[in-house]
């Protein structure tokens, strides 16, 4: 029992070692792109004095820009 519970150890340790495959460009291209995009929003609503990109949801802009920094920032926790 003890020595079937080191090799499972031993398994995970290696699938998350440096041998391992990297993360495909384009999931990293959406994870930075979802981050910077959720910032610019909420940039652009605060310089345009809160009535752009979508001025009838008024402050569901900034919901709107921190949901998407939050995907962003879900999807970096599938990064290697």
């Amino acid at each position: 029992m003890a020595e079937d519970l080191a090799d499972e150890i031993t398994r995970g340790a290696r699938s998350t070692g440096p041998g391992t495959d990297e993360t495909a460009a384009w999931y990293k291209i959406i994870m930075f792109g979802l981050i910077l995009i959720g910032l610019l929003w909420l940039i652009v609503w605060y310089l345009l004095d809160y009535s752009w990109p979508i001025p009838s949801i008024g402050y569901g802009n900034v919901a709107v820009g921190i949901g998407l920094m939050m995907v962003g920032l879900v999807m970096t926790t599938r990064w290697r």
